[in-house]
């Protein structure tokens, strides 16, 4: 049983976020780049199916006669332009900006002719978005039939353009022109074009096709076997292509150790199978194996994997498979009968195993004796390696309530790395001895991990939460000499490009940007609703001069604050997990098949739709913002239902109820920090960890440091 004294359901939070506005709605309902007030304006005079609209000459005159609403709408839109040097940068006029965006609206409504003048005049006009403006007119010359002046406008991008995103399109665009002439030039920018971007798939089997279709046989037959290699949707076309004779046994290794890097194991294992077929003589037969026992592992055919990493006197992954097929039959004699020789081997690879063997004597059958055995064992005769075995040793002292010692292996384990775990272990032993510590403070530290061991002391010391001293920061200047786009992105900022301008600040982060820059481009990233970017460019900046905002984002607020209201769960704990699960990418997928903003499983979203009636017609129904919170939400509300409390709760979204079950009433924990650190799962246990931390970090950003609050929602530790 639990014994835990804090709050069995959680309430709404007393004191929600002021909401700061939405800042990304995920799809929009128009596909355009537009911005929606600049798009609005254009639609309207755009064709509507069956009709017409306004022609060149007549859209060119509603233009005209439109600088006031122009200026009205930049005014409106302007904010997009954020820091205060923006202020200076050259914004293009009215009449600038409209040609340009007549030029776009016309060439998406098919007005190709009324696209290619308003174009060339804004090509004139707003030389800075020069490659843009090209690239749009060679579209226009395309479907007007005018090849030679498309590839003429790609060209100039190519010349004129080098060093900037639109490049790779524009590549992309004169290749598909010149396949359609079928001129041999399109060979060497082929080559160029594979070469610079090699992840790109499409145009590797399209040259491949080229290659054949003009005899050029070998080459060809290469470029559909690197497909064939690969882990693309079309390396299946690219096999049907090829000859049993022209796929080698190196080849398949190739395939298999790509599809085992994707997790694409079924996949992996057909490759692996078919070159061990092959291989007659044996020359490959140790690659082969390895990769084929990681495959198995990696599909829980433990057994198998065992095996052939036994063949392969590979002791840690012999150990591994061992360790998890006898928790999966439930027998860990297979694993302990193959003890003394994965010892004598001497491989501190298994160190880990064993480990993880002496917390499960202690956690799943109470044998005390037999796991400090065991890490005593590993001190001994893997002394490189005694500082988990150290841990666990420790560990395993505190739950079997010897204080005393726990108290002695934590000391010296804080006393040697310092690490705020040991610290915190160190002085809950103390506070049970009753021995005097000082306390913990908060400070910034190399891991967020660290972090939530201080969060949690100050928790149990009732000491105030320090709230949030957002870092004075000044956003550079950045001039052309050291990020040249810049200007580029203020101006597809205020023209509603936002697609566009988030690309370029991508691009300029690989332009290896200094500490400033760094931070000024994931606070525009952050403004234009690219969090995940934003927090990962962040996170190349010390941890003491990151913008909190960056970091902990307010995003999606009016969908998090429907979904908290309906399902009665704390915003700043959606949030929180959202950050952990996506970064606030609304098109994450993980290898697992997992989707959206809150990782839901398509079958777990299944399910669960029905309870709050919203029917998932297609899995890509869980990449809507909306859709995807307030099922993750019900979801999550289901977890503390069962189990009450929120780190629980987190565990059981992460690892599922059923394991969870089984952690609980195993347990017989005293507070919930115990259950924190004793989550079998690895990942599950930094899971709920971070989450926390994610949790008290918005706590802290929303003003609600209030220590006595923060426990209505953490419990007592």
């Amino acid at each position: 049983m639990l014994n835990m004294h804090f709050m069995a359901i959680v309430r709404p939070h007393p004191n929600p976020p002021p909401s700061r506005g939405r800042e990304l709605r995920g799809p929009q309902k128009v596909t355009s780049p537009f911005g929606d007030v600049v798009w609005n304006i254009i639609n309207k005079h755009s064709p509507t199916p069956g009709g017409r609209g306004l022609g060149g000459a007549e859209l060119l005159h509603f233009i005209k006669n439109s600088l006031l609403l122009t200026a009205l709408v930049l005014f409106l839109i302007s904010p997009a332009i954020s820091s205060a040097s923006d202020k200076t940068r050259n914004i293009p006029s009215d009449e600038a900006a409209y040609y340009l965006l007549a030029g776009k609206s016309s060439l998406a409504a098919g007005d190709y002719k009324g696209a290619i003048a308003y174009l060339t005049v804004a090509y004139n006009r707003l030389p800075v978005l020069g490659d843009y403006v090209l690239l749009w007119r060679a579209m226009a010359f395309k479907n007007k039939g005018e090849i030679n002046r498309a590839i003429s406008d790609l060209r100039s991008i190519r010349d004129k353009y080098g060093d900037f995103p639109l490049v790779r399109d524009a590549k992309r665009l004169e290749i598909e022109l010149l396949i359609e002439k079928n001129s041999m030039d399109a060979v060497e920018l082929f080559e160029a074009f594979v070469r610079d971007y090699p992840s790109e798939f499409e145009i590797k089997y399209a040259y491949a096709l080229f290659l054949k279709r003009n005899d050029e046989t070998k080459k060809a037959t290469d470029v559909f076997r690197e497909i064939f290699r690969s882990t693309s949707p079309l390396s299946k076309d690219a096999l049907n292509k090829l000859l049993p004779s022209d796929i080698a046994i190196e080849d398949l290794i190739k395939r298999g150790n790509n599809h085992n890097r994707a997790r694409m194991f079924r996949e992996s294992k057909k490759a692996f199978e078919e070159a061990l077929k092959r291989d007659d003589g044996g020359e490959f037969r140790n690659e082969i194996i390895g990769g084929l026992a990681l495959s198995l592992f990696r599909q829980r055919y433990y057994r198998d994997a065992a095996e052939l990493y036994r063949e392969l006197n590979n002791y840690s992954w012999w150990a591994r498979s061992l360790f998890r097929l006898a928790i999966r039959a439930g027998d860990m004699e297979i694993f302990e009968a193959e003890l003394p020789a994965l010892i004598k081997a001497g491989d501190e690879g298994v160190v880990p195993v064993l480990i993880a063997h002496g917390l499960r004597k202690k956690r799943a059958g109470g044998d005390i004796e037999g796991a400090i055995k065991i890490f005593n064992m590993v001190i001994s005769e893997f002394p490189s390696k005694k500082r988990g075995a150290l841990w666990a040793k420790g560990w395993t002292y505190f739950l079997s309530r010897n204080h005393k010692d726990a108290y002695e292996i934590f000391s010296k384990l804080y006393k040697r790395y310092g690490s705020t775990r040991y610290l915190y272990w160190k002085n809950r032993c103390a506070e049970i001895l009753g021995r005097q510590e000082l306390p913990m403070t908060y400070r910034l530290t190399g891991s967020p991990d660290h972090d939530f061991y201080v969060f949690m002391s100050m928790l149990r010391n009732n000491q105030k939460i320090p709230g949030i001293e957002e870092i004075a920061y000044q956003p550079v200047a950045l001039l052309p000499s050291s990020l040249p786009s810049v200007e580029r992105v203020d101006i597809l900022s205020a023209l509603g490009f936002k697609r566009e301008a988030i690309s370029e600040l991508i691009h300029l982060s690989g332009k290896d940007p200094s500490r400033s820059e760094l931070i000024y481009l994931s606070s525009r990233l952050r403004k234009l609703g690219n969090y995940r970017m934003a927090i990962r460019l962040i996170s190349r900046v010390p941890r003491g001069e990151r913008p909190h905002e960056i970091l902990f984002p307010m995003a999606f607020l009016p969908e998090i604050e429907e979904a908290s209201k309906k399902k009665e769960i704390d915003p700043l704990l959606i949030l929180a997990v959202i950050r952990q699960e996506s970064k606030f990418d609304p098109n994450a997928r993980s290898v697992a098949g997992a989707r959206g903003l809150m990782q839901l499983m398509p079958k777990t979203a299944q399910r669960v739709s029905g309870y709050i009636g919203k029917e998932i017609a297609s899995i890509d129904d869980l990449y809507d913002v909306r859709t995807n919170i307030l099922l993750g939400t019900y979801y999550l509300r289901n977890r503390l239902d069962i189990f009450n409390y929120i780190p629980i709760a987190l565990a059981a979204y992460n690892a599922g109820a059923s394991n969870v079950k089984i952690w609980v009433e195993r347990g017989n924990y005293t507070a919930i920090d115990e259950f924190i650190e004793n989550i079998p799962f690895r990942e599950t246990r930094n899971y709920v960890i971070r989450v926390l931390t994610n949790h008290f970090e918005y706590m802290r950003a929303s003003g609600d440091i209030d220590v006595a609050a923060i426990k209505r929602y953490k419990g007592h530790f």
